[in-house]
């Protein structure tokens, strides 16, 4: 089993309160101890002038003033980075707090469940969990804090989770002589990520991760190709319509999840971005007492499919 790669990821969103402290003004260092306190590491870093982003040796942390997203994967202990962090600021300077965890492939591998690492947050803040799907299939479980705070139009997440790449996909993306450029140019990056500003980065012997930032948005990108194991994730608080066709072609998966985080907006993707190839096998929508609309759905498919 010490040779396969968890590449689903756990992610938190800690919002602070209007003028309770700018995030961006805290020191490298500080940012450094909460990713080690999770056991993963910092290896490079973007910045605009509204947002920072460090890509990770597991995924990545983007910052911007009143907020910070982190998204982790491997065998991380994202719950150890939340708590440092509450550790260095008052639990009454948070407006909110959204810790998510997807079911992992090898989730006996992992340090903790969900329910521990809720557990260990509700000695701390006051929340509610919820889930998402089928328990016993693809799912995700959410905690948050019990109280609303102010949303806006800009409140927004898209998440596209892919499982099983084809085996065309996953020979090109193990190849050890990739470059980051080869993969910019594979996912047709120059097509819905012009005029944003990218960071990436090949591991060996393969993989890839990406986050790029525009203004106040994000996109990251992170890919474990290998057959058996093969996850490719993207998540962004832009639009996902414009780019979930053309990765759905280029990595025909075998399932893929949904995420949607809305507020005051249609929550539904347009059929036409994800094609016939596919059908919908699970599909919940809740809203959250925090002011979201969430929406889980997880897609097959069809057996007789291809390019």
């Amino acid at each position: 089993m010490d040779t396969v790669f968890e590449g689903t990821e756990k992610k938190c969103e800690v919002i602070l309160h209007h003028g309770a402290v700018d995030l961006r003004t805290l020191n490298r260092d500080f940012w450094t101890e909460m990713i080690d306190a999770c056991e993963a590491t910092i290896l490079s870093s973007i910045h605009n002038e509204v947002c920072d982003a460090y890509l990770l040796s597991e995924s990545s942390l983007f910052v911007w003033n009143d907020h910070f997203l982190l998204i982790t994967c491997g065998q991380t202990k994202l719950v150890e980075s939340i708590l440092y962090f509450l550790d260095h600021f008052d639990a009454q300077q948070v407006a909110q707090i959204l810790f998510q965890r997807k079911n992992e492939l090898y989730s006996e591998m992992q340090h903790s469940n969900f329910a521990q690492d809720v557990s260990r947050l509700q000695n701390r803040v006051k929340g509610v969990q919820i889930a998402f799907g089928d328990t016993f299939s693809h799912h995700t479980e959410l905690f948050y804090l019990e109280h609303p705070y102010s949303l806006t139009s800009k409140d927004q997440t898209y998440e596209l989770l892919m499982y099983g790449i084809d085996e065309e996909s996953s020979a090109y993306f193990t190849q050890t002589t990739l470059i980051a450029n080869d993969i910019r140019q594979k996912l047709r990056l120059q097509d819905y990520l012009a005029g944003w500003k990218i960071d990436d980065f090949v591991f060996e012997p393969c993989g890839y991760s990406l986050n790029a930032i525009k203004g106040d948005r994000y996109c990251t990108i992170h890919l474990t190709p290998q057959q058996g194991y093969s996850y490719v994730s993207v998540e962004t608080n832009g639009c996902l319509d414009a780019l979930i066709a053309v990765l759905l072609n280029i990595f025909n998966p075998e399932t893929f999840d949904v995420v949607l985080y809305l507020h005051n907006q249609p929550i539904d993707l347009a059929s036409e971005n994800i094609g016939s190839r596919y059908t919908m096998d699970q599909q919940q929508q809740k809203s959250l007492q925090c002011g979201y609309e969430m929406k889980f759905t997880h897609w097959k498919r069809t057996v007789d499919s291809g390019h």
